[in-house]
């Protein structure tokens, strides 16, 4: 198994110039050094970017960490629904998965 063979953005767009520019150096930084880079409009369009992304590795098994975007836009039934057995590595996120 290869870690950090290919890094992968996803950023929202928020309409927040401060955000974009943000968005715009992070982007550069990730293309230069291999990594693609995907915007998406809506929460939604995130899910399926990142769910087509995970299909098309292969990925049978998410090790999701904290982040409020993810947590905002519900990717982690959003993967389920993919087929995918996700696990947070967040302890207070983790007991409520497994309650």
């Amino acid at each position: 198994m290869r870690y950090g063979a290919k890094c992968v953005l996803i950023c929202l767009e928020t309409g927040n110039y401060v955000a974009f520019g943000i968005n715009i150096c992070g982007c550069a930084h990730v293309r230069r050094n291999g990594g693609q880079v995907h915007f998406a409009a809506t929460g939604d369009d995130a899910k399926r970017i990142i769910a087509k992304i995970a299909a098309d590795a292969g990925c049978s098994r998410c090790i999701k960490s904290k982040s409020m975007v993810s947590e905002e836009i519900n990717l982690v039934h959003a993967l389920e629904a993919a087929g995918m057995d996700v696990v947070e590595t967040d302890l207070g996120e983790f007991i409520v998965q497994i309650s």
